[in-house]
């Protein structure tokens, strides 16, 4: 049995303390230049509020990604385990008798998932004859219940409607609610290769898979 572990690399969200300001060199296709190599960012770069906000940090926005995760208080190390029994005998005639059982399981393997999405009991059920009348539920605007209650630095504070789909999300201040959890694990494999075959002391001369 051979236990392996994975060690945890990646750094944990700092959502309010981190921020990306886009390159954008031009508006018109190239004809002309509103931002250098020497002057990358001539309107400044996007402040971070850091804890000012308190709970209305990020809203509007996106909360991790499906690479990048925000990360429980609590973090494991993913683990991983293989155990191979295996016997071996030799039978007249120079034959050699082999059997192996190989598996193999890991567990606290980190998952992302994405705990904003519309619920099932607001779509209908049939994909085929309801897949317009799905598009059509979750697409249609309503007014924005956001307006003017968030943080000026929030998309939803200005926007005069929303998408029914981002109301009926279970946290609809956000876009997208991406968090790292970890499964239990289970057995990915066992596999039983038995093999028989006659051998000199040069080279295998014979081997056939039972």
């Amino acid at each position: 049995m051979g236990p392996h572990q994975s060690e945890i690399q990646a750094l944990g969200l700092q959502q309010g303390f981190a921020g990306t300001t886009p390159f954008v060199a031009t508006n018109n296709n190239g004809l002309t230049f509103v931002a250098s190599l020497t002057n990358p960012f001539p309107s400044g770069v996007t402040a971070s509020p850091g804890s000012s906000q308190g709970l209305l940090t990020a809203t509007g926005i996106d909360v991790g990604t499906s690479d990048a995760p925000a990360l429980p208080v609590n973090r494991k190390n993913a683990k991983f385990a293989r155990v191979v029994v295996g016997i071996q005998r030799e039978l007249p005639a120079h034959f050699v008798f082999e059997a192996n059982f190989v598996t193999a399981w890991g567990y606290d393997m980190p998952v992302s998932r994405n705990l904003d999405f519309v619920p099932r009991s607001f779509l209908a059920t049939n994909p085929i004859a309801d897949g317009t009348v799905n598009t059509l539920l979750i697409s249609a605007t309503i007014p924005n219940p956001f307006k003017n209650l968030l943080p000026p630095t929030s998309p939803f504070n200005s926007l005069n409607t929303i998408t029914r789909a981002q109301s009926l999300l279970p946290f609809p201040e956000f876009t997208n609610l991406w968090l790292q959890q970890y499964n239990a694990g289970s057995p990915s494999g066992a596999k039983f290769p038995v093999a028989c075959g006659m051998y000199s002391r040069k080279i295998a001369d014979w081997t056939a898979l039972i």
